[in-house]
Protein backbone atom coordinates (compact mmCIF):
# COMPACT_ATOMS: atom_id res chain seq x y z
CA UNK A 1 0.00 0.00 0.00
CA UNK A 2 1.93 3.12 -1.00
CA UNK A 3 -1.09 5.23 -0.81
CA UNK A 4 -2.53 6.27 2.51
CA UNK A 5 -6.78 6.64 3.18
CA UNK A 6 -8.46 7.58 6.60
CA UNK A 7 -10.12 5.32 8.39
CA UNK A 8 -13.10 6.67 7.23
CA UNK A 9 -12.69 4.86 4.06
CA UNK A 10 -13.40 1.27 5.77
CA UNK A 11 -17.05 2.51 6.40
CA UNK A 12 -17.57 3.88 2.84
CA UNK A 13 -20.40 1.83 0.90
CA UNK A 14 -17.75 0.18 -1.26
CA UNK A 15 -16.23 -1.48 1.66
CA UNK A 16 -19.24 -1.66 4.22
CA UNK A 17 -19.96 -4.63 1.55
CA UNK A 18 -17.47 -6.58 2.13
CA UNK A 19 -16.07 -5.47 5.95
CA UNK A 20 -19.49 -5.34 7.90
CA UNK A 21 -17.79 -2.90 9.89
CA UNK A 22 -19.72 -0.22 12.56
CA UNK A 23 -17.96 3.01 14.41
CA UNK A 24 -18.38 1.82 18.63
CA UNK A 25 -16.55 4.71 19.91
CA UNK A 26 -14.39 7.60 18.69
CA UNK A 27 -16.00 8.52 16.05
CA UNK A 28 -14.30 12.41 16.19
CA UNK A 29 -11.09 10.66 14.98
CA UNK A 30 -12.38 8.42 12.29
CA UNK A 31 -9.55 10.68 10.05
CA UNK A 32 -7.08 9.01 11.19
CA UNK A 33 -4.53 7.58 8.22
CA UNK A 34 -4.03 4.33 7.75
CA UNK A 35 -0.93 3.95 5.71
CA UNK A 36 -0.37 0.09 5.61
CA UNK A 37 -1.88 -2.93 4.54
CA UNK A 38 -0.51 -4.97 7.41
CA UNK A 39 -2.40 -5.39 10.43
CA UNK A 40 -1.65 -6.92 13.75
CA UNK A 41 -3.59 -9.50 16.50
CA UNK A 42 -2.27 -8.36 19.33
CA UNK A 43 -2.40 -11.98 20.93
CA UNK A 44 0.52 -13.04 22.46
CA UNK A 45 2.17 -9.21 22.70
CA UNK A 46 -0.67 -8.91 25.15
CA UNK A 47 0.20 -11.78 27.39
CA UNK A 48 3.90 -10.11 27.12
CA UNK A 49 5.46 -13.17 25.39
CA UNK A 50 6.52 -10.91 22.72
CA UNK A 51 7.94 -7.21 23.35
CA UNK A 52 6.94 -5.15 20.25
CA UNK A 53 3.81 -4.12 18.60
CA UNK A 54 4.02 -2.94 14.79
CA UNK A 55 3.02 0.90 14.93
CA UNK A 56 0.76 2.16 12.61
CA UNK A 57 -1.16 -1.37 12.02
CA UNK A 58 -4.87 -1.66 12.44
CA UNK A 59 -4.96 -3.83 15.76
CA UNK A 60 -7.43 -6.57 15.32
CA UNK A 61 -9.38 -8.10 18.74
CA UNK A 62 -10.86 -11.23 18.02
CA UNK A 63 -12.58 -13.79 20.46
CA UNK A 64 -8.91 -14.87 22.31
CA UNK A 65 -7.89 -11.40 23.01
CA UNK A 66 -11.13 -9.60 24.07
CA UNK A 67 -11.06 -13.57 25.95
CA UNK A 68 -8.00 -13.08 27.56
CA UNK A 69 -8.26 -9.20 28.54
CA UNK A 70 -11.48 -10.04 30.19
CA UNK A 71 -10.14 -12.52 32.23
CA UNK A 72 -7.15 -10.20 33.67
CA UNK A 73 -7.31 -8.85 37.00
CA UNK A 74 -7.36 -4.67 37.41
CA UNK A 75 -3.93 -5.28 38.49
CA UNK A 76 -2.86 -7.30 35.31
CA UNK A 77 -4.87 -5.46 33.32
CA UNK A 78 -3.71 -1.68 33.58
CA UNK A 79 0.44 -3.05 32.51
CA UNK A 80 -1.02 -4.43 29.30
CA UNK A 81 -3.61 -1.32 28.86
CA UNK A 82 -0.67 0.98 28.96
CA UNK A 83 1.47 -1.13 26.45
CA UNK A 84 -1.19 -0.76 23.89
CA UNK A 85 -1.94 2.87 24.90
CA UNK A 86 1.84 3.75 23.95
CA UNK A 87 1.57 1.83 20.43
CA UNK A 88 0.35 3.77 17.88
CA UNK A 89 -2.33 2.60 15.41
CA UNK A 90 -5.21 3.97 13.23
CA UNK A 91 -7.90 2.06 14.64
CA UNK A 92 -9.00 -0.77 16.55
CA UNK A 93 -11.28 -3.48 15.12
CA UNK A 94 -13.00 -6.21 17.56
CA UNK A 95 -13.99 -9.11 15.31
CA UNK A 96 -17.05 -11.51 15.83
CA UNK A 97 -19.31 -8.91 16.98
CA UNK A 98 -18.16 -9.20 20.65
CA UNK A 99 -19.78 -6.76 23.02
CA UNK A 100 -16.81 -4.09 23.79
CA UNK A 101 -15.08 -4.36 27.08
CA UNK A 102 -15.52 -0.55 28.66
CA UNK A 103 -12.10 -0.38 29.31
CA UNK A 104 -11.05 -1.11 25.45
CA UNK A 105 -13.37 2.11 24.63
CA UNK A 106 -11.90 4.21 27.28
CA UNK A 107 -8.80 3.34 25.96
CA UNK A 108 -9.75 4.55 22.03
CA UNK A 109 -10.75 7.47 24.13
CA UNK A 110 -7.78 8.07 25.77
CA UNK A 111 -5.90 7.55 22.25
CA UNK A 112 -7.67 9.50 20.24
CA UNK A 113 -8.82 6.39 17.85
CA UNK A 114 -11.93 5.21 16.05
CA UNK A 115 -13.02 1.63 17.45
CA UNK A 116 -14.72 -0.45 14.99
CA UNK A 117 -16.70 -3.91 15.01
CA UNK A 118 -17.68 -6.20 12.74
CA UNK A 119 -20.20 -9.39 12.95
CA UNK A 120 -16.83 -11.56 10.54
CA UNK A 121 -14.64 -13.69 12.16
CA UNK A 122 -11.17 -12.43 12.79
CA UNK A 123 -9.74 -14.89 9.42
CA UNK A 124 -12.13 -13.72 7.22
CA UNK A 125 -11.93 -10.35 8.61
CA UNK A 126 -8.76 -10.34 8.52
CA UNK A 127 -8.35 -11.80 4.59
CA UNK A 128 -11.21 -8.80 3.21
CA UNK A 129 -9.49 -6.36 5.21
CA UNK A 130 -6.40 -6.84 3.42
CA UNK A 131 -7.01 -6.88 0.14
CA UNK A 132 -9.33 -3.65 0.74
CA UNK A 133 -6.38 -2.58 1.44
CA UNK A 134 -4.03 -3.52 -0.85
CA UNK A 135 -6.54 -1.71 -3.66
CA UNK A 136 -6.85 1.59 -1.32
CA UNK A 137 -4.20 3.35 -4.05
CA UNK A 138 -6.55 2.55 -6.70
CA UNK A 139 -9.68 3.54 -4.26
CA UNK A 140 -7.78 6.83 -3.54
CA UNK A 141 -7.26 7.48 -7.21
CA UNK A 142 -11.08 6.87 -8.14
CA UNK A 143 -12.86 8.28 -5.20
CA UNK A 144 -11.87 11.45 -3.43
CA UNK A 145 -12.08 12.17 0.43
CA UNK A 146 -15.11 14.37 -0.11
CA UNK A 147 -17.05 11.94 -1.75
CA UNK A 148 -16.04 9.47 1.01
CA UNK A 149 -16.97 12.03 3.48
CA UNK A 150 -20.60 12.53 1.64
CA UNK A 151 -21.35 8.56 1.50
CA UNK A 152 -20.75 7.93 4.99
CA UNK A 153 -21.55 11.59 6.83
CA UNK A 154 -25.07 10.10 6.99
CA UNK A 155 -24.12 6.12 8.52
CA UNK A 156 -21.23 7.91 10.89
CA UNK A 157 -23.85 10.19 12.42
CA UNK A 158 -26.25 7.93 13.06
CA UNK A 159 -23.97 5.37 14.33
CA UNK A 160 -22.38 8.06 16.77
CA UNK A 161 -25.61 9.17 18.01
CA UNK A 162 -26.49 5.66 18.60
CA UNK A 163 -23.47 5.32 21.10
CA UNK A 164 -24.11 7.98 22.97
CA UNK A 165 -27.50 7.21 23.51
CA UNK A 166 -26.97 3.40 24.26
CA UNK A 167 -24.35 0.97 26.03
CA UNK A 168 -21.54 -0.72 24.67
Amino acid sequence: MSASIPALGLLSEEAEKKLKLKIVSGGKWINKKITTSRIQKPGLLLTGLLDNFHPDRILIFGKAEIGYLKSLSNEMLLPVLKKLEKTPSPCYVVTRGQKIPQFLADLVERKKIPLLKTPLTSSLFIDRLTKYLEDATTLEDKVSIEKLLLESNNRIIDHINKIETSSL
